[in-house]
């Protein structure tokens, strides 16, 4: 069938990486910075060490309906230190320290020009890991790309997260689209192997410098070199690469020619 449809990942596809060790430094900085007035008293290394591997925890059961896994991640961590922080602070610890690593993040420089150009050709989407869904619809908004999209599903937002197909399934109802007639472009092995098993074609962007993909996902404590090449999927699936966003202004398909 035609290509009808293109989704994007945002965090490493449409959004490129900074360094992502000093965006780690500052948010622990600011983890800190925010538990001090509610009677944390260690040392910011130990601190450091009790929050390796943050994101890669099970997803905490939360206290706070109101909550986003994210905020749920936080006050749970709260509660380990013995301290008990209410959940407005919650909040604000948590958004302070998003803050502070997204200042580490930019546009693809070539993002606006390709987004407007393919809109005009496909139904395009957003499909994206993140446990907090309210800063990333914020952040779609004032980077101007929330038009772009006629739909945007967030992982914190649906309960599922690549690599399970069901999120691309998620994208596919709301698009009115067949798997066969969309591509999606991404940046890490989760990507592929999510859209893969949906029976979508994967597009992996692999730009000259990127980190690390556990690099750039998660907080490690003690991690010295964070932008190391790792290995891919791309050599045992059937996956196309680019190089750059603008590359996929020739790969796919202008109907209107």
């Amino acid at each position: 069938m035609p290509l009808r449809g293109v989704f994007f990942d945002l965090y490493g596809t449409l959004l490129c990486y900074g360094d992502v060790q000093a965006a780690w430094s500052d948010w622990i900085d600011a983890f800190y910075e925010g538990l001090i007035p509610h009677g944390l008293r260690m040392y910011p290394a130990e601190l450091s060490s009790r929050c390796d591997g943050f994101f890669a925890r099970p997803e905490p059961e939360s206290r706070n309906k109101s909550f986003t896994v994210y905020e749920a991640r936080v006050d749970a961590l709260c509660l380990e230190l013995g301290l008990d922080v209410p959940a407005k602070n919650v909040s604000r610890i948590a958004n302070a320290a998003a803050s502070v690593w997204h200042q580490y993040l930019h546009l693809d420089p070539d993002c606006h020009a390709v987004m407007a150009e393919l809109r005009t050709r496909y139904t395009l989407a957003l499909v994206s890991n993140f446990d907090h869904p309210p800063y990333a619809e914020r952040l779609l908004a004032n980077l101007g790309l929330a038009d772009y999209f006629a739909a945007v599903i967030i992982s914190g937002a649906v309960g599922v997260k690549k690599p399970d197909p069901g999120i691309f399934r998620i994208a596919l109802k709301r698009t009115g689209l067949d798997a066969n007639q969309v591509v999606h472009v991404g940046d890490t092995d989760e990507d592929v192997t999510g859209a893969s098993a949906a029976g979508i074609q994967p597009i992996l962007i692999a730009r000259d410098s990127r980190p690390t993909q556990a690099a750039a996902l998660d907080f490690r404590a003690g991690a010295d070199s964070l932008n190391a090449s790792e290995s891919r999927l791309a050599d045992s699936l059937q996956v196309l690469t680019i190089r750059s966003l603008s590359e996929l202004l020739t790969l796919l398909p202008n109907h209107s020619e």
